[in-house]
């Protein structure tokens, strides 16, 4: 019963941030640097990440992106890591089951079925 409250809270919340806006709050986040260097990437983000958000010695957060072999998936992992940065700016923290929970709403949002189907399995 509690799961399905918080999902039911996660997905409310998502609508209400896609309703305002496609992007929603990490739409926000878009003074966040992204860098598609994968090999900086490689070394910097962990083995089964798309990517990662690092923050350099003068605090400026950065997002790393690998390889990542559709749009479709490139998307969903820069919005997930655009929340992971609207997380660490307003709490320090990145809780991420919310940002998976994000990313499956902005993936149902956008109608990516499969990354949805695929993120239903990993949230």
């Amino acid at each position: 019963m509690k799961n399905i409250i918080l999902f039911l809270f996660i997905t409310f919340f998502a609508n209400s941030i896609f309703a305002n806006n496609d992007l929603g709050v990490p739409g926000q986040m878009e003074h966040i640097q992204i860098s598609k260097n994968s090999s900086i990437a490689e070394s910097k983000c962990p083995n089964s990440s798309d990517g990662c958000l690092i923050k350099d010695d003068s605090g400026n957060l950065t997002i790393y992106l690998k390889d990542i072999p559709s749009l479709e998936m490139e998307q969903i992992a820069i919005f997930g890591l655009r929340f992971d940065a609207f997380q660490y700016e307003s709490t320090g923290k990145v809780n991420k089951f919310k940002t998976c929970r994000m990313q499956l709403a902005f993936a149902q949002k956008n109608g990516h079925r499969n990354a949805a189907n695929l993120l239903k399995e990993k949230c």
